[in-house]
C-alpha cells in the first residue's frame, strides 16, 4: 500500500469477518477503539462516551440550537471524496429512556451545515429503511429496495457497508451479509468532508470502522510533468507574494513587500523592477484584455489597475464610506467584475473602519458590494472555471471554503472545501486553478492541490513555506510559486486557468 496522508490511522484488526469491500481499494484510515483512546478521531461533545472492551458507545446529553444533524458522531481523520467503501459494526439499544435501532454513516461532513449521511433505522414493524440528506435536507428520490429487508435487532451486534461512486453519486448501504443493497440513493452533488459513524437521539456502539479508497485515484505524479522538480528561480528577496504571469510580456509579475516594489521576472530568472514604490501590494492579477495588473495595495487600503507603464488608476478603497482594512488578494471574472478579500494584515496600527474582514465584489461600473463576511482571515481567492463556485482561504481556521455564486454575483453559504493542516510551516495563503477546476493553494510545506469535489490529491512541497502560485510561462503549464526570500517554479501536465472576459 502506497502512503496516503501523514494523519492515517492504521490500527490493530478486530472483529475480521464481515468485510466485502470490492477490488481495487485500499485502506484509508481505522479504528477500532482498543487502545481505549480517542485521541486520533473528532467527535461531538454533546454526548457522552465511553469505551469497554474495545467498542465505544455513544450516549445523548444535550444539543446547542436548531439540530441539522445527527446528535453523537464521531469521525476520522482528513477530508475524504471520490470513490469510497466505508465499513462499521455497530450495536442499537432500546433502552427506555431513549429511542433505539438508529445508527448513520456519514460520507462528506464538512462543517455543522454540510454534510452527506445514510440513516439506518427501524421503524415499529422492524422492517429496515434508509433516508439520505445533503445540506439538512432530503435529496433524491430514495430507491429503497424492497427484498432484501434487514432488521435490526436490540443489543446484538451489525455489519453495514456504505459504497459511493463519485462519478454517478451513487450511494449503496448493505446490512450485515446481504449481497443486494437495502438502500440505492443517489447524491447529485458529493462533496469532500470527513467520513465517520453516529447516532440521533439514542445509545449505540461501534467499532472495527474502517475507510477504503480507489487504489487509482490522481496523485501528484499526474500533476507534475515527468521528472519535474521545484527548482529556485530567483532569491533574495524579503517576503514574495502576489505572482501574476504577464502574457503579453512573457514575464513573471510578482509583490515582495517589505521592499515596497513590484518585481519582474523572465522564465530565466533576470529580475526587473514593474512599480516602485508599490504601496506594499499583494496579491496581484493579470488582465489579459490590455496587459493591465490589478493590484491589491496594503498600504495604501485600495484595489487599483496598473497600467502596462505602471500607472496606477484607483479602482475601490472604500465601503459604505471607510476605508477597506488592507486588500489582499483579488480574481478577475468573466464579467470583468472583481472579487477581492480584505483582511486586516496590512492595517498596523491604524484604526480599522471596517466591522468586518470580509471578500468584496467589484462591479465593472465601479459598485462594491460586500459578499462574504463569515471568514475569520479571508486571504488567497480565486473562481472556478465554470464560474459557479467562489474559492477563499482562511489563514487562522486552515481551510479552503468554497461559496456558490448567484446569478447576481452574490455568494450563497461557504462550504469547507478542505483543511490544510500538517506540521511544516505555513498557513492557507494565495491560490490559483486549472482548467480542470482542480484549486492549488499555498499551505504548510507547500502547494496542496484538491480536487473540484475538494479530494486532497496532495501537496507540492517548497524548501521555503510558500504565499502564493500562479500558472505561467509560453503554454502556461509552468507553476510559479513566490516563497518568503526566493519564486520557485515546476513544471506540470496542466494547464492553469485564466478567467476569460466578456
Amino acid at each position: 500500500m502506497r502512503p496516503i496522508l501523514a494523519a492515517l490511522l492504521l490500527s490493530a484488526v478486530a472483529h475480521v469477518g464481515w468485510a466485502q469491500v470490492p477490488e481495487g481499494y485500499e485502506l484509508a484510515a481505522s479504528v477500532d477503539f482498543e487502545d481505549g483512546s480517542l485521541d486520533a478521531v473528532e467527535v461531538r461533545p454533546t454526548s457522552e462516551w465511553a469505551i469497554e472492551d474495545g467498542a465505544l458507545t455513544i450516549t445523548t446529553v444535550g444539543t446547542e440550537g436548531e439540530v441539522r444533524a445527527p446528535f453523537s458522531y464521531v469521525t476520522l481523520p482528513g477530508h475524504w471524496v471520490g470513490d469510497l467503501v466505508l465499513t462499521f459494526r455497530a450495536k442499537c439499544h432500546t433502552d427506555p429512556e431513549v429511542q433505539g435501532r438508529d445508527v448513520c454513516a456519514f460520507l462528506g461532513w464538512s462543517d455543522p451545515t454540510h454534510f452527506s449521511y445514510v440513516h439506518f433505522s427501524n421503524t415499529s414493524d422492524g422492517v429496515h429503511n434508509a433516508i439520505l440528506e445533503v445540506d439538512g435536507a432530503d435529496r433524491a428520490p430514495l430507491e429503497l429496495q424492497a427484498e432484501p429487508q434487514a432488521k435490526l435487532t436490540d443489543a446484538e451486534w451489525h455489519t453495514f457497508k456504505v459504497e459511493r461512486t463519485l462519478s454517478d453519486g451513487m450511494i449503496r448501504g448493505y446490512v450485515d451479509d446481504m449481497e443486494t443493497p437495502c438502500l440505492v440513493a443517489r447524491d447529485p452533488e458529493p462533496w469532500a468532508g470527513k467520513v465517520g459513524v453516529g447516532a440521533f437521539d439514542d445509545k449505540a456502539s461501534f467499532d472495527d470502522i474502517r475507510l477504503y479508497v480507489r487504489e487509482d485515484r490522481m496523485t501528484i505524479d499526474d500533476i507534475l510533468a515527468p521528472g519535474a522538480e521545484v527548482e529556485q528561480i530567483a532569491t533574495g528577496f524579503i517576503f514574495t507574494e502576489g505572482p501574476s504571469w504577464d502574457a503579453l510580456q512573457g514575464l513573471l509579475k510578482f509583490s515582495d513587500i517589505p521592499n515596497n516594489r513590484i518585481n519582474t521576472m523572465s522564465p530565466e530568472g533576470e529580475v526587473g523592477v514593474f512599480v516602485e514604490p508599490s504601496e506594499q501590494s499583494n496579491g496581484t492579477f493579470y488582465d489579459a484584455r490590455d496587459g493591465s495588473l490589478l493590484a491589491c495595495r496594503h498600504w495604501a487600503r485600495d484595489v487599483v489597475r496598473l497600467a502596462p507603464d505602471g500607472a496606477a488608476t484607483v479602482l475601490a478603497d472604500t465601503y459604505q464610506g471607510g476605508k477597506f482594512n488592507s486588500p489582499n488578494d483579488c480574481v478577475l471574472t468573466t464579467s470583468g467584475a472583481i472579487y477581492f478579500t480584505d483582511p486586516a494584515y496590512g492595517l498596523g496600527d491604524r484604526e480599522a473602519e471596517q466591522d468586518v474582514e470580509a471578500v468584496y465584489r467589484l462591479d465593472p461600473d465601479g459598485t462594491v458590494t460586500r459578499v462574504i463576511d463569515d471568514m475569520t482571515k479571508p486571504n488567497g481567492i480565486h473562481i472556478s472555471p465554470n464560474g459557479e463556485w467562489l474559492y477563499v482561504a482562511d489563514s487562522i481556521d486552515m481551510f479552503v471554503k468554497a461559496y456558490r455564486v448567484n446569478e447576481d454575483g452574490s455568494c450563497g453559504d461557504g462550504r469547507v472545501l478542505g483543511e490544510l493542516k500538517a506540521p511544516e510551516e505555513g498557513v492557507p495563503d494565495g491560490m490559483t486553478m486549472d482548467t480542470q477546476g482542480r484549486v492549488y493553494c499555498t499551505g504548510s510545506g507547500g502547494v496542496w492541490v484538491f480536487g473540484p469535489q475538494g479530494e486532497l490529491i496532495g501537496r507540492i512541497m517548497v524548501p521555503e513555506p510558500p504565499a502564493n502560485c500562479t500558472f505561467g510561462g509560453e503554454d502556461y503549464s509552468t507553476l510559479y510559486m513566490t516563497a518568503r526570500s526566493s519564486v520557485y517554479a515546476v513544471k506540470t501536465r496542466v494547464t492553469g486557468y485564466l478567467p476569460p472576459v466578456d
